[in-house]
């Protein structure tokens, strides 16, 4: 399995890493068998979205990577690995409830093929990829399969280095979106999980603000990796401009994917710009934000005025 393609994607809360997703998902990728309508892989949400991750030594979270990996197999967990999953479902948690937490740790156990719908009407991964396909999303069935498999969820930005570590040829995709327009959405929630541990108290004076530091926090971060990984590995959109010229963008996927541009005309209707969120900080005072942080939205080239 370790010599299989690997390929993730992540990016701050809200970048629009759905979209890349999608894409994916229609080419054939393997994303995983559990997920939500955002397309977030929820056995990474159970095995990494918490808090402690971030003080795990390398052996432990290799661990939790092992039975990652094997979520994306038709292999069974040994009773160990049944115990761990069912032991963090059980912890208590910021953002996750026991029961749904319990419920995603018996899906992944079991190996249950899950959608989950935000009506709670499920359907299965195997039908949500059909959909795209089929039903005039993308149009006829594409000519071309990813090999390997892979996941899309956010927060991977947070675990991206221990990744890379353990997967030094895994391939990357970071969506970044304007981060004034992102200080002032209500999708706050990786902010309020893993913002204590990289802001001081008193950022959290104004949510705002601190929503732009940590945006540039984290970002700076993230591409640092990416200059390790390389740009055969790391490949880094701007949501804002995808939405704007597809094909341009699209273009880039595919050669970041090594697969023929003729899948675009495809693609480009999976694309679906968000409705009144390009550009809404303008409506604004952004005379809160510090001088280095809009800067730095400046230099990953969003528009400040």
């Amino acid at each position: 399995m370790n010599n299989e393609p690997i390929l993730c994607v992540g990016g701050v809360g809200g970048s629009g890493t759905r979209v890349i997703a999608m894409i994916l998902a229609s080419l054939g990728l393997n994303i995983g068998n559990n997920l939500n309508e955002a397309l977030d892989n929820l056995t990474f949400t159970l095995l990494f979205k918490r808090q402690e991750i971030l003080n795990l030594s390398n052996k432990e979270f290799n661990y939790l990577a092992s039975i990652f990996e094997k979520s994306f197999t038709k292999n069974n967990f040994t009773n160990n690995e049944k115990e761990s999953i069912q032991s963090l479902a059980i912890l208590d948690r910021l953002m996750h409830p026991k029961k749904w937490l319990i419920k995603i740790a018996n899906n992944i156990i079991n190996k249950y093929d899950y959608f989950e719908k935000w009506d709670d009407k499920a359907i299965s991964v195997s039908q949500l990829r059909n959909n795209f396909i089929n039903k005039n999303i993308i149009g006829n069935k594409l000519p071309i399969k990813l090999e390997g498999w892979g996941w899309k969820e956010p927060n991977t930005v947070i675990l991206l280095d221990k990744f890379y570590k353990l997967y030094p040829n895994m391939k990357y995709i970071h969506l970044i979106r304007n981060g004034l327009d992102m200080a002032f959405s209500e999708n706050q929630n990786q902010l309020k999980l893993w913002g204590p541990y990289y802001l001081k108290e008193s950022d959290f004076s104004n949510i705002h603000y601190a929503s732009l530091k940590f945006w540039c926090l984290i970002n700076k971060k993230v591409i640092d990796i990416g200059k390790k990984m390389g740009p055969t590995k790391f490949l880094l959109i701007n949501f804002d401009k995808l939405c704007l010229k597809p094909k341009k963008y699209l273009k880039k996927i595919c050669r970041f994917l090594n697969i023929s541009k003729k899948v675009i005309p495809n693609l480009i209707p999976l694309i679906d710009p968000p409705s009144g969120s390009i550009g809404k900080f303008r409506k604004y005072d952004i005379t809160i934000f510090d001088t280095e942080d809009l800067n730095y939205v400046k230099k990953l080239g969003f528009d400040i005025k």
